[in-house]
């Protein structure tokens, strides 16, 4: 069983904010919402690159190793197992495709374990956010467990994910 990472709670963020344009520099509230924003990432890039290069970063923790579709099937040296229809029922609805803004997500996963900092954290955080209300919208791909929507290209600000 495939498991992601949730979307991290507005309320989180805007706490966040509020306290930080109050002048309360909170390193354990930053910290807390930094790291759920890393764990979502991850997922969303996992979710993406499974579906469309094929690739999948193990989901086990312990192991992230990438892990190619063969077969129809996900294997892991470290036991995990999924088949592609798993897979794809996995994510349905959880709002996990970056489509075009994969690179923002990207550079939010390699950026904020470098950072040590209250100021770089937060700006870390401040970049992926701000990053998503400039250009970045989300092209939809429609895929076989998505029928609702059969046929129609949606368009919406990747932030949603």
């Amino acid at each position: 069983m495939i498991t992601w990472n949730k979307k991290v709670p507005q309320a989180l963020v805007s706490r966040l904010y509020e306290q930080t344009a109050s002048g309360i520099f909170d390193d354990e509230l930053l910290d807390e919402v930094g790291c759920a924003l890393y764990a979502r990432c991850k997922s969303v890039v996992s979710a993406t690159c499974g579906f469309e290069k094929k690739v999948l970063i193990c989901p086990n923790p312990m192991c992230e190793a990438e892990i190619k579709l063969v077969g129809g099937y996900f294997s892991c040296r470290c036991g995990f197992n999924a088949s592609w229809d798993e897979f794809k029922k996995s994510y349905k609805g959880r709002q996990l495709h970056a489509a075009n803004a994969l690179p923002i997500f990207e550079k939010f996963i390699a950026d904020f374990p470098k950072a040590k900092t209250y100021g770089d954290k937060i700006t870390c955080v401040d970049v992926l956010i701000h990053s998503f209300h400039i250009k970045m919208s989300y092209y939809r791909t429609l895929d076989d467990y998505d029928v609702d929507n059969e046929g129609v290209e949606l368009n919406r600000p990747a932030g949603a994910n």
